[in-house]
């Protein structure tokens, strides 16, 4: 074999780098249905007549669902890990806390391959909302449902009593 072509949903084809380990990768733009990727070994000028056709079916994962801390928790610590389970098939996860619903008062927006983030630096009693979205090769997933947070109050720090004569 002197060379890989492949040929993406019946179009004309292309070369495909061979490496030196005997493997090849193609890079093609996916769509949201089945696609078509036939390839073919070349030899000199001689074309293989067989050629094997693959079916990819890839979708963006489902929103993750939100774990922890509880919606509407309060008297939350200002260093806090925020958590979501796992999303199937999802390669990338994009979070935003924000300090209105709408998300104009965005704080963080932030991507992560974890299914959690710690933020070491949250103000005291300010109520926080965040969600979250899963993401691979195929695209976004819609965004988790809103929750909510408030962190807790500034503990007072030691009173000391003052006298005078």
């Amino acid at each position: 074999i002197d060379a890989l072509e492949y040929s993406f949903d019946n179009n004309e084809y292309l070369p495909a780098d061979l490496g030196n380990d005997g493997y090849f990768s193609i890079l093609v733009t996916l769509n949201d249905f089945e696609n078509h990727v036939s390839i073919r070994s070349t030899d000199g000028a001689d074309r293989s007549t067989q050629s094997q056709v693959t079916l990819f079916r890839l979708t963006a994962p489902e929103a993750p669902n939100l774990t922890s801390p509880l919606n509407n928790s309060i008297d939350q610590p200002t260093r806090l890990v925020l958590s979501w389970y796992p999303a199937a098939h999802a390669s990338l996860y994009n979070m935003q806390l924000a300090t209105d619903t709408l998300f104009q008062e965005m704080l963080i927006d932030d991507s992560t391959d974890n299914p959690s983030i710690y933020f070491p630096y949250l103000t005291y009693l300010t109520k926080y909302f965040w969600r979250v979205r899963a993401g691979n090769i195929a695209g976004w997933s819609e965004w988790s449902n809103i929750w909510s947070i408030t962190t807790n109050i500034v503990a007072p720090s030691q009173v000391q009593l003052l006298t005078f004569a």
